[in-house]
């Protein structure tokens, strides 16, 4: 599907306290996150692959942003192509210094239905240290049944609350 060299940008974020920037680059054939930390020439200071450390699920479409405490956080969409399903949405928080873990979590939809692809849109800090998650979950493979789901979760990544609602209950404006 891919070429064993591509690569696909997906976020970049300036830190204006540590100085330079940090990145997310998706590597398709891979599926594999790499999380890029560079100071303010470019130059690599640090990196890693991201994939859960409790079940070795690969991610794509990543999230990066700070955590109100100047560490980064990334929201990804964690799946497996091989079996074309979704685990749900990841969320990660990494040192600033070394990108270690610090804490992982994952979200899924209620289970009220089955789910084809959970797709994360984004990942924002709130006011009170805590995230603020959206998504576009898809129950079927045509992509016509959809949901959005926003989670709140705290600095620890535990959910407070969720929301979801029904795209297929949506009237179109005339």
């Amino acid at each position: 599907m891919f070429n064993n060299n591509i690569v696909l940008a997906h976020d970049v974020v300036v830190l204006p306290n540590q100085g330079g920037y940090a990145a997310t680059v998706w590597q398709p054939n891979l599926d594999v996150i790499h999380l890029y930390r560079l100071d303010t020439l470019g130059r690599t200071l640090w990196n890693i692959n991201l994939k859960d450390s409790l079940t070795n699920t690969t991610f794509s479409f990543a999230h990066l942003n700070i955590s109100q405490d100047g560490n980064l956080v990334i929201g990804t969409t964690k799946r497996t192509w091989s079996l074309h399903t979704t685990l749900g949405i990841g969320l990660s928080k990494h040192h600033i210094n070394d990108g270690r873990v610090l804490w992982e979590q994952t979200y899924v939809f209620d289970g009220t239905q089955p789910t084809y692809l959970d797709f994360l849109t984004d990942c924002v800090p709130t006011p009170d240290g805590g995230l603020l998650l959206s998504s576009t979950t898809y129950t079927d493979s045509t992509y016509r049944q959809s949901l959005l789901m926003v989670i709140k979760t705290d600095g620890a990544g535990m959910e407070q609350w969720r929301y979801t609602h029904d795209y297929n209950a949506i009237v179109p404006c005339p």
